[in-house]
């Protein structure tokens, strides 16, 4: 399975969240394929990663998002089917990439309490684009690899369009999923805040990945994935 990180400018963290979730990709990933790295240069990568420059385009953040991945299917061929992880996602267990499930968690207009509110708007604009196109407007916006095809994509122009000229745009993953109707099965989000407490460790047990959440990284998410991981991996010059 071919695998696509995304690196925006001002990448939190120094891009160190990109290195660990590579690190964690090569320990418990099965059936890796490509891995293409599109957008700003994180400047560690090695010849075992693709990487295509990719400067930031104006606009709101799901134009942003959208442009890099239309991009990468331009640009590395990325036609059939690839995983999109989000360079803040860790592999803890070994997992075959190629039956990472789709996921949701609610239906888009479910209000949840969020400090940014372009988010809601970018929800709420997805269920009407949906809702428009006779789709179902199930929340497939979890903190988890999530499985494109390049094609499906591109097929979806309209969509993206649309996004673009909206306010605020529309959240990616959910308008896909459910524009598809891919087979999704309910679930919940593991957005860690900190790996601090006994809990954070049974949590980081039952699951086979986590995504660090806001200020997580410096309440020992990088201590442990600095312990744990700490052995440089392929996609990493020495």
């Amino acid at each position: 399975m071919d695998v696509l990180y995304i690196v925006s400018k001002g990448s939190p963290y120094n891009n160190e969240a990109l290195r660990y979730s590579l690190r964690t990709l090569e320990a418990h990933g099965q059936n890796i394929g490509r891995v293409i790295i599109v957008g700003e240069n994180p400047g560690f990568l090695s010849e075992h990663a693709e990487f295509f420059a990719k400067p930031e385009v104006k606009g709101h953040r799901p134009h942003r998002i959208t442009t890099k991945i239309l991009y990468a299917i331009e640009k590395a061929n990325l036609t059939g089917d690839f995983l999109l992880i989000a360079e803040n996602v860790f592999f803890i267990n070994d997992t075959d990439l190629n039956t990472i499930p789709y996921e949701y968690k609610s239906d888009l207009k479910t209000h949840l309490t969020h400090p940014d509110k372009r988010y809601f708007h970018t929800k709420q604009e997805a269920a009407q684009w949906l809702e428009k196109n006779d789709r179902e407007i199930l929340d497939y916006e979890m903190h988890k690899p999530f499985l494109f095809n390049g094609n499906k994509f591109l097929n979806l122009k309209k969509a993206w369009v649309h996004s673009k000229a909206s306010a605020f745009g529309m959240v990616i993953q959910s308008v896909y999923a459910n524009f598809f109707e891919v087979p999704g099965g309910k679930s919940t989000d593991v957005v860690m805040k900190h790996i601090l407490y006994a809990a954070d460790y049974e949590m980081l047990l039952n699951n086979y990945c986590f995504s660090c959440g806001d200020g997580g990284w410096e309440r020992g998410i990088e201590t442990w994935l600095q312990t744990k991981y700490s052995n440089p991996s392929k996609y990493e010059v020495s």
